[in-house]
């Protein structure tokens, strides 16, 4: 198993506590959660995530994908974003490793993140068997 420094920024705060405890479970480090971008690039800094799970609508509309820009931009920290909105997800697979499906199970985060983790390291190129998750990278 990869264990990972995940960094979880989402506007609600019971899903982004349910992650949390089932990406520890996992044996993950969990950054976070935050539901502040401010605060989400202030952790990141100082903690250097290996991923980040981001809501896309943060604070307000499209804010998730701001800071998933601004997150691979700066500390170049691969990001999932996390919507219900698949075709606006997709407008901004420019700034993610790919898209988490919202509502989503908790359960199933800990294949997803191992499943990131392998693209991460270049294992991987397909998407996954899930209908949660759609893989952006090349």
């Amino acid at each position: 198993m990869n264990e990972m420094i995940i960094l979880i920024a989402q506007s609600s705060r019971l899903d982004a506590f349910r992650a949390a405890v089932e990406l520890e479970l996992d044996g993950h480090t969990v950054v976070g959660p935050t539901s502040s971008s401010g605060e989400a690039i202030v952790l990141a800094r100082s903690r250097r995530p290996a991923l980040a799970l981001i809501d896309i609508d943060l604070e307000t509309e499209g804010a998730g994908a701001r800071l998933a820009r601004q997150l691979q931009s700066e500390l170049s920290v691969p990001v999932i974003l996390a919507t219900s909105d698949e075709k606006r997800a997709r407008h901004h697979a420019d700034c993610a490793l790919g898209r988490l499906l919202q509502p989503f199970d908790e359960t199933e985060l800990p294949s997803v993140m191992h499943f990131a983790s392998a693209v991460i390291r270049g294992e991987v190129r397909e998407n996954p068997v899930t209908h949660a998750f759609e893989l952006y990278a090349d």
